[in-house]
């Protein structure tokens, strides 16, 4: 039995003879220690042989090729691009919504209305409606088709078709509107006119009885009808 004090405590340590010359944890305070010999002498320590390395952990070495090939295979697609629903039916929207504007235009040039009546019936208004939805519609879809197209990597195609499709509606919303503001503006110009007219022809009349009234008093008698814009002109001005 080999028995020695602690170097950093003074506590006393027996060892069994065959642990000495190796390293060992005091009991009292925890500090590595040397057993000594069993005559006081400390044996040169002996290297610890290195844990074996099972064949589970070894991990060959990846050469230039194969990590190559293994990022086309990451990055290559799944399978040949398809196209996209949503972009195609951003541009069929756009489309029958631009050629509905085109033939409602059309329509309107080519029947005979009074000015009066250029206004907006019960089937303009529900015909605006539809465009106002269906383009909204075809900008929505051809955005959301266009966002998806971006983030497939490769698997959609057809950006081409929702941004046509996007255009489309976004030109045929647009000009909807300033044929809105149009058939609002227009009436309502006519009308002040009529009014304008109105009040100026009220004037004219209000103007000539106050002529024909003072001829009468001039003359004692009213005006000859073969003679009456000449003679009333010296009292309207003109």
């Amino acid at each position: 039995m080999i028995e020695f004090p602690c170097e950093n405590c003074g506590q006393k340590v027996n060892v069994p003879d065959e642990h000495a010359g190796r390293e060992g944890k005091c009991p009292a305070c925890g500090q590595t220690l040397t057993i000594p010999g069993a005559g006081g002498e400390v044996p040169p320590l002996q290297p610890a042989a290195p844990p074996p390395v099972t064949p589970a952990a070894a991990v060959p070495p990846v050469v230039p090729a194969q990590a190559a090939r293994l990022q086309l295979a990451v990055a290559a697609p799944a399978g040949p691009a398809t196209s996209s629903r949503l972009a195609t039916a951003a541009l069929l929207i756009g489309v029958v919504m631009l050629v509905l504007l085109i033939g409602s235009t059309v329509w309107r040039i080519l029947r005979f209305t009074p000015a009066g009546e250029f206004g907006l019936g019960a089937l303009d208004v529900v015909e605006g409606l539809v465009r106002f939805a269906g383009c909204v519609t075809g900008l929505v879809l051809g955005i959301v088709g266009a966002v998806k197209i971006r983030k497939s990597r490769g698997r959609l195609k057809g950006t081409g078709k929702a941004v046509t499709g996007i255009c489309f509606s976004g030109g045929t919303l647009v000009l909807s509107g300033v044929a809105f503001l149009v058939a609002i503006i227009v009436p309502a110009l006519a009308q002040i006119k009529d009014r304008a007219a109105a009040v100026g022809a009220q004037a004219n009349v209000h103007n000539l009885c106050l002529a024909a009234q003072t001829h009468a008093v001039d003359h004692e008698r009213l005006p000859a009808a073969d003679t009456f814009p000449q003679v009333l002109a010296p009292y309207v001005g003109g």
